[in-house]
């Protein structure tokens, strides 16, 4: 699995962001975590309740 480069992963984060913030705004922010080729999406609800989607 080929890892991607900090402009990708930089670009996808941005682009998440935005669409998650249009679509559900009930979320107040969504993460990546990566680990090697791969990316966790996790979104932080009001308080510390935190949804993992990806």
């Amino acid at each position: 699995m080929p890892i991607p480069s900090a402009r990708l992963k930089t670009y996808i984060a941005g682009h998440l962001d935005f669409h998650a913030s249009k679509r559900w705004p009930q979320l107040e922010e969504i993460t990546i975590a990566w680990r090697g080729g791969y990316g966790y999406v996790t979104g932080h609800l009001p308080g510390e309740e935190q949804l993992p989607l990806c």
